[in-house]
């Protein structure tokens, strides 16, 4: 039976009731479409700014590494974006654009990595001075890819 005959044979009451049910229903599905994105656009903004977050936080931590070019206390500075779920793996650079230290947190996630093309092999990378000073090191870089 097609709509047309089924709407034919009802009452003004249960058509207009039918009509307000249908627009209702769409209004609701639009509804919770956009609720839907905006909370998958508010979670990503939130995870790209506690990446940024973690990520500067271990540029102004790895100064001094960075300085002496001590590899043990850089890899010890990376140990710490570890206890993130969220974070796959860490870089620090030298000033030179060398890596001094590196870690992959999650290897059975590692592939993952390659889905952030513009991040390059090491994920988002967050570059600043040292510590806003001259200092042997022109520039810091701590890089961290997000899984979200």
């Amino acid at each position: 039976m097609s709509l047309r005959r089924y709407l034919r044979s009802r009452s003004i009451g249960q058509k207009l009731t039918f009509i307000v049910g249908l627009v209702m229903s769409l209004a609701f599905a639009g509804t919770f479409v956009t609720v839907a994105e905006n909370e998958r656009v508010m979670l990503e903004a939130e995870s790209g700014r506690q990446a940024m977050a973690m990520a500067k936080l271990v540029a102004a931590n790895a100064t001094a590494a960075i300085s002496f070019q001590d590899g043990a206390v850089a890899t010890e500075i990376l140990s710490a974006l570890g206890t993130s779920d969220n974070v796959l793996a860490g870089v620090i650079f030298n000033g030179d654009g060398s890596v001094l230290a590196q870690t992959v947190f999650r290897p059975e996630r590692a592939g993952l990595l390659s889905a952030y093309p513009a991040a390059g092999a090491y994920g988002y990378v967050i570059e600043g001075n040292c510590s806003g000073r001259s200092s042997p090191c022109s520039k810091t870089a701590a890089g961290s890819a997000m899984y979200s």
